[in-house]
């Protein structure tokens, strides 16, 4: 409501009559059509703006009541049209209150003084003892996050970054808050410079300080009974409920903190699900995932990641304190009961079992086991690549996006082979050969305190060899990438390629970010924004042209320019890869199927009655979706190769 008028004399006096009560009737304003009809019980001070009331809302059970506003303090606010305010304890201070917005039931509800609501906010993630500190806002992607905490040495340019944030969170600075349209708040203890975005829904909330509740109707929030919020900003459809603690943390889209989980100095990107745990200095990318009371996950930077019960870290050595770190890239999982001591750098994609005391750098071997043995850490290089739990991820990270926005923060590649995986797969194959030249008559080799069984290294030779002639035929095959541009473009063709908290990049890309940072072409936090975005819409094509040069520069010419003869080769050797590496996936769907596995099944009956239970249970083997996935890609797979031959011919 943009008009507003002055009380009249008769209204002031059916307010009185209404047990209404204002020591300055001259500063309430309210909007043309208002009545007095449903303001009763309400103490008024300072400037304050009235909407009208003229619709019936529907509680929790069916319950109808007029909107309208009810027993409560209200001090310097302005009040949408239809909105239902009932048994506020103290007062409610300092808010602009849009339309249709539900408060019921509050302890309190104020701003105390000029506030950003959260947004600038330092967290102290990855390092206890401080020194890569992310400034957190409503927008803040995992990428830029990633940037400010992971680059630090880039120091202008994180400057910069960081005064850009600063800007932002200033034009945020006010002295009031805001209820956007369609809030609910309701059965809430103390709330306070908290900004509530539109439709969100908060319930039985114990506390919240100092935050912003980002929300639209497509992906609304909601923020649950006995939740204890500071120093906070939670994004559209995340969820934050079941006595939840959190402290100087941003929690991102479709993300779930729940069942008990403590966090603080954290960071949590999209589709993150925190339950029943403990998280101290997290960098917690897209896809992280702990169920589990007993877990810990500290100082550590996870993406797409599994912490299985039991999992923990310690981030010091006794000397100079909680100062060291783990990274552990995207796509690892860790058994139960796993253990490591920072610092330590996990490779993409690996599972850790086991205690490990010996600092490990499996950086360079993705795909493995690292696995302990009387003590000692042992690795078993791509061993994860016969695992179905890989094809499995993939899969699920797609199906369990639940964002809803328009227009994401988060850039999500969940693909589990892309340039950044099979980058890392070629400098272990280098590191394989290497060990292997080296090992001599040796039983086992180490790289820093990990020791490699002999044995091993021809096993992950030969994995990590067909994952990359697996993917390199999937990605030029497919895509018959035999153009130009493949060729010219030298910028991605020579990159690195990087993994930004969930985005896969090549480096000239990242690169031109950052010298357009320190130049100053990037004005404002919506251009990283769109900057990423085009990043994401233009992997294909990265992906392609960095295949193409691998490709030549692996098996020594170019597919699209080589004799039929080399061709054919390669396709029946792509087939070969694929018909294996689908063979270790499909005998590890059948292990699930053994009898060991139906132990416990048909408790009461006999033999029958367990190859009954289990089926019902657990399905038949050859009907399994995930089966039928890997037979549906394996004849696609053969039919474009019989194309492709057939053109030859």
């Amino acid at each position: 409501m943009d008009q507003y008028r002055l009380l009249t004399s008769e209204e002031i006096t059916q307010l009185e009559r209404n047990n209404c009560v204002c020591n300055n009737w001259q500063k309430v304003q309210v909007a043309l059509g208002f009545t007095t009809d449903y303001i009763r019980n309400v103490e008024f001070s300072g400037e304050i703006k009235l909407g009208t009331f003229t619709e019936m809302i529907e509680l929790s059970g069916g319950l109808e009541k007029h909107t309208g506003v009810y027993n409560v303090t209200i001090h310097n606010c302005t009040i949408g049209d239809n909105v239902y305010i009932n048994n506020v304890k103290r007062f409610i201070a300092n808010y602009n209150i849009n339309s249709n917005v539900i408060i019921d039931n509050v302890d309190e509800l104020c701003v105390e003084d000029e506030s950003t609501f959260g947004n600038g906010v330092e967290v102290k993630v990855l390092n206890e003892g401080g020194g890569r500190e992310v400034v957190i806002y409503n927008e803040l992607s995992a990428h830029t996050a990633y940037i400010m905490c992971m680059h630090r040495y880039h120091k202008d340019e994180v400057s910069t970054l960081r005064k850009l944030i600063r800007n932002y969170s200033d034009n945020i600075k006010d002295y009031k808050g805001a209820i956007a349209n369609n809030a609910s708040i309701i059965n809430c203890g103390t709330i306070a410079n908290v900004n509530v975005g539109a439709h969100a829904n908060i319930a039985g909330v114990k506390r919240l300080r100092n935050g912003s509740i980002n929300s639209s109707k497509m992906a609304p929030a909601y923020i649950g009974d006995a939740v204890v919020a500071v120093d906070f900003i939670a994004s559209q459809g995340s969820k934050i409920s079941e006595g939840a603690n959190i402290d100087r943390c941003f929690i991102g889209e479709a993300c779930e903190v729940s069942k008990g989980f403590t966090a603080e100095n954290s960071l949590f990107f999209a589709n993150s699900q925190l339950l029943q745990g403990e998280a101290c200095s997290l960098f917690a990318g897209p896809c992280t995932v702990t169920h589990h009371k007993s877990t810990l996950l500290i100082a550590g930077y996870y993406s797409f990641s599994n912490a299985g019960s039991g999992s923990n870290q310690s981030n010091h050595m006794y000397k100079l304190g909680p100062v060291h770190q783990g990274v552990v890239e995207r796509g690892c999982k860790t058994g139960s009961d796993s253990y490591v001591m920072w610092p330590a750098h996990i490779g993409a994609f690996s599972l850790i079992m086991g205690r490990h005391y010996s600092n490990p750098d499996t950086s360079k071997f993705p795909f493995s086991y690292l696995m302990e043995d009387k003590g000692k850490s042992i690795l078993l290089p791509g061993a994860a690549i016969k695992s179905i739990g890989l094809f499995r991820d993939e899969l699920k990270w797609i199906k369990r996006d639940g964002r809803k926005n328009d227009d994401v923060l988060d850039h999500v590649n969940s693909a589990v082979f892309t340039p950044y995986s099979i980058q890392k797969v070629l400098q272990g194959l280098a590191a394989l050969k290497a060990l292997k030249k080296d090992a001599g008559d040796a039983n086992s080799c180490s790289i820093g305190a990990v020791s490699l069984p002999v044995k091993a290294l021809d096993k992950g030779i030969h994995l990590y060899e067909l994952m990359v002639t697996k993917y390199l035929g999937d990605v030029l095959l497919k895509n018959n990438m035999a153009t130009e541009d493949c060729i010219d473009n030298k910028g991605i063709a020579e990159s690195k390629w990087l993994d930004l908290a969930g985005l896969i990049v090549p480096s000239f890309a990242f690169t031109e970010l950052l010298d357009d940072l320190q130049s100053g072409m990037i004005i404002d936090i919506a251009e990283l924004n769109k900057r990423y975005k085009s990043w994401s819409e233009n992997y294909l094509k990265f992906e392609a042209i960095w295949c193409r040069k691998v490709f030549k520069s692996y098996f020594g010419f170019d597919f699209f320019e080589t004799i039929i003869d080399n061709k054919r080769t390669f396709i029946n050797n792509w087939l070969t890869a694929i018909n294996e590496i689908s063979t270790f996936w499909t005998e590890d769907v059948r292990k699930e199927f053994s009898e060991i596995n139906k132990i416990g099944y048909g408790i009461d009956g006999e033999q029958d009655a367990k190859e009954k239970d289990f089926s019902e249970v657990r399905g038949v083997f050859n009907k399994q979706q995930i089966l039928l996935e890997i037979e549906r890609r394996c004849e696609e797979a053969i039919k474009m190769a019989d194309h492709l031959i057939a053109e030859f011919d």
